[in-house]
């Protein structure tokens, strides 16, 4: 339980896109595992957050989708582009 509330506060900065999509705290709001609604279904055919980008930008429509549309605009407006580079993810 310890660990849970740990890991909440460790936020990944996406680089490359690798951070885990439902696991790892990328937005800054915490691992979407944690902060979707009770009954959201997890897409296990999207792993990566590289999985939401469409030609080096954000797939909009693909985030709303997944996620929902106040994360996606959270995540277009606060996080911003990934910026294409094959540095890995950092905490």
């Amino acid at each position: 339980m310890a660990r849970d509330s740990f890991d909440q506060e460790i936020w990944w900065e996406p680089r490359c896109g690798h951070a885990g999509l439902w696991y790892d705290n990328w937005t800054q709001l915490g691992a979407l595992q944690y902060i979707m609604y009770v009954d959201h279904v997890i897409d296990g055919n999207f792993e990566d957050v590289n999985q939401l980008r469409l030609d080096g930008r954000w797939n909009n429509n693909m985030m709303t989708d997944l996620i929902g549309k106040n994360i996606c605009d959270h995540v277009i407006h606060v996080i911003g582009p990934i910026q294409q580079t094959e540095e890995r993810d950092q905490q």
